[in-house]
């Protein structure tokens, strides 16, 4: 009896070593498996990372070639406007300043495509970095900036604010959201009189800004692209397509927000941001 039992656990002794040898034989393929993914793993992130370097590379070129281009065009522009002025001040046949009112035109165009490349540079700039504002002052000065553009002369600008007049935030990107904003409200317009109203309300740690415009509004078949990069949602547009995509794009280094709507014959842009308010009489 006793035999039968020590051969009865010899049995089965040897049975769970075979599975012991089976199971340390799956566990070693595994091993060798997960060795083999850990290594391909490795050379992913490895030219990941090499991937990131060279985006980040070919970023700061961009960044080279964005500001060049905007720096090298701005003073031929700004020479053919002065060549321009000082020919109306001559007596010159009427078909000549025909012709100059054409070229000043197109000249105004080329500027704004300048300013929309230097606006664009300014806004990958990889530093967040915070200052005072006084804010109803900076959108006064971003209305003057855009002088330039053919319908301005037909605007009433209001400005409002509520709440503190000095905040901290990022002067560049801020001073590019309101121009964008602004710039839009003009461009789309006929070339009659109107208005765009500016509301800033900079109360607690929020700063709103709403833009309202009389303009020629955005269609629904338009309003899903708004924000895309180089889209124009009218023939009649003589911008590039930058206005709005630059709003989303810094809204999102802000960890701000954008709301929008066309209701009573207005056409209204709402952002929000975080901001850090100064109560500074």
């Amino acid at each position: 009896m006793e035999e039968e039992e020590v051969k009865n656990l010899i049995e089965l002794l040897n049975e769970r070593t075979m599975k012991l040898m089976e199971r340390e034989s799956e566990l070693a393929d595994n091993l060798e498996e997960i060795e083999a993914q850990k290594e391909e793993l490795t050379a992913a992130v490895e030219e990941l990372i090499g991937n990131n370097k060279e985006l980040l590379e070919r970023n700061q070129e961009l960044d080279q070639i964005l500001y060049r281009a905007s720096h090298d065009l701005r003073s031929p522009i700004s020479s053919m406007l002065g060549v321009l002025n000082l020919i109306k001040t001559e007596q010159v046949p009427s078909a000549l300043k025909d012709y100059c009112h054409h070229f000043e035109l197109r000249i105004n165009q080329m500027e704004g495509v300048v300013n929309t490349l230097n606006l664009l540079g300014q806004s990958t700039q990889e530093e967040i970095k915070i200052t005072k504002i006084e804010i109803k002052t900076l959108v006064e000065n971003e209305i003057k900036h855009l002088h330039y553009l053919p319908n301005f002369k037909f605007i009433e600008f209001e400005i409002e604010h509520l709440g503190a007049s000095v905040i901290e935030t990022d002067s560049v990107l801020l001073s590019i959201l309101i121009r964008s904003l602004l710039s839009n409200a003009i461009i789309f317009r006929e070339a009659k009189q109107g208005s765009v109203r500016v509301n800033v309300n900079a109360i607690r740690e929020q700063l709103i800004i709403t833009v309202a415009d009389d303009g020629e509004g955005i269609s629904p078949t338009i309003a899903p692209r708004i924000f895309e990069m180089f889209y124009r949602g009218s023939e009649k547009s003589i911008g590039q397509g930058m206005g709005l995509y630059l709003v989303k794009k810094i809204l999102n280094r802000l960890k701000g927000n954008v709301d929008w709507q066309c209701k009573d014959d207005l056409t209204t842009f709402e952002v929000s941001i975080p901001i850090i308010p100064l109560l500074i009489s």
